[in-house]
């Protein structure tokens, strides 16, 4: 992996990757996200509902377009916060 783009909770991610993605326009890479907090993982799919919403309807900003999670795979990691249920929930 290249470590330049691996991130974690203890490095500043969201200032970082938006930085890097307005600087990369026209060409947004893949994204893996990975979370070991089941609710967290609930929020961030909850938000891009509403955001995708806005966008559909034509009244998102171009801020919040680039917010989109469209080239964003998530993930729930199998260790941390969360329980065998709760991973089961996500499989299916």
């Amino acid at each position: 992996f290249d470590l330049d783009n691996i991130y974690g909770s203890k490095i500043n991610v969201l200032k970082e990757l938006t930085r890097r993605l307005r600087e990369n326009r026209n060409h947004l890479p893949l994204i893996h996200f990975v979370e070991d907090r089941y609710e967290t993982l609930l929020n961030v799919i909850e938000h891009d509902r509403k955001l995708q919403l806005k966008i559909d309807q034509g009244v998102a900003t171009e801020v919040e377009k680039m917010q989109s999670l469209s080239h964003v795979k998530l993930y729930l990691a199998d260790w941390g916060y969360n329980t065998p249920g709760q991973r089961q929930q996500v499989v299916t």
